[in-house]
Parts: structure tokens; sequence; C-alpha cells
């Protein structure tokens, strides 16, 4: 099982560095996330660190770019319609409903996790999906100065 969960991280990594100029990655709590014992076992069999380890090296290779959201960037609670954030949503809300006073014609009703990958993109600043990352720049992206955006730790609530 080891080797084969090796090898699949191998294959994914290479498929996302050789085949997408962007990628986008969260930093999350791993230490917290094993403490929920439902998810612990398949979260600890993942290997996330390894998994932005060989990201890292190999989007340098094929001329991609990583994007690393911080942790405690708004990616699944915040609007993407609008940018209302709605700090009081937990993770058994799977349905993304936009409430802000300020905006009520927004209304936007979407998946959590498809919410979530909207906001992620928009972080990037650019569409991600191109035929070949190493092929000629459709998205004005440099590929030849790769980067990763520096993670910045910070608690959450302040500025």
């Amino acid at each position: 099982m080891a080797h084969q969960r090796k090898d699949t991280l191998q294959q994914l990594t290479t498929k996302l560095a050789n085949t997408k100029a962007v990628i986008v990655i969260e930093e999350l709590n791993v230490a917290g996330l094993l403490t929920h014992h439902h998810l612990a076992q398949a979260i600890a069999a993942v290997g996330f660190a390894e998994c932005r380890r060989q990201l890292g090296y190999k989007a340098s290779w094929y001329g991609s770019q990583v994007v690393v959201a911080d942790r405690w960037y708004p990616s699944s609670t915040m609007c993407s319609g609008c940018g209302w954030v709605d700090a009081a949503r937990t993770l058994a809300e799977r349905v993304f409903r936009c409430r802000t006073p300020q905006r009520p014609e927004c209304a936007l009703i979407l998946d959590r996790d498809l919410n979530a990958a909207i906001n992620l993109a928009n972080l990037a600043g650019s569409s991600s999906e191109r035929p070949n990352a190493c092929g000629a720049a459709s998205s004005g992206l440099s590929q030849t100065a790769p980067m990763e955006l520096a993670v910045r730790k910070q608690e959450p609530n302040t500025q």
C-alpha cells in the first residue's frame, strides 16, 4: 500500500505541474485535523507535506506556479460572488448560502467545495486551466519565473 500511495503521489504531482500553469494549495492545520477521529486515519495516510514538497520542485521544473493560501484564508466561508465572509459557518454545512446584509441581491447558493475552489482560483489571479504549463504563455503568466507566495501565519481575526 505504501508503494502504491507513493507512486500515485508522484504521478499526480507530475501531471499537475506539467499540465497546469498555476496550482493553488491550502496550508492546513493537519495536527488539528488529526484530532477528528473520523478523519484521522485518512488524513494521516495522504502525505500532505510530501505532496507540497513535490509540487514545489516539479513546478519549477515545468514552469508552473505554486500559490499557497495561508491557513486563515476563508476559502470555504467567503462568498465567491461578493466577498462576504460567514465566520459562523460550520463544517457540517455543505451548501454555501450568501446571507450578506450589505448585498441582499447576491444570494449566491453553491456547493461549499465549489465555492472554495472558486475563491482559491480568484486568489491565484488567473485561470489555472491551460492545456500545457510548458507551452506558450496564454494567461499572461511568466514561464521563466515560477514563484511561491510566502505563507503568512497569523491568528484569525487580526490584521
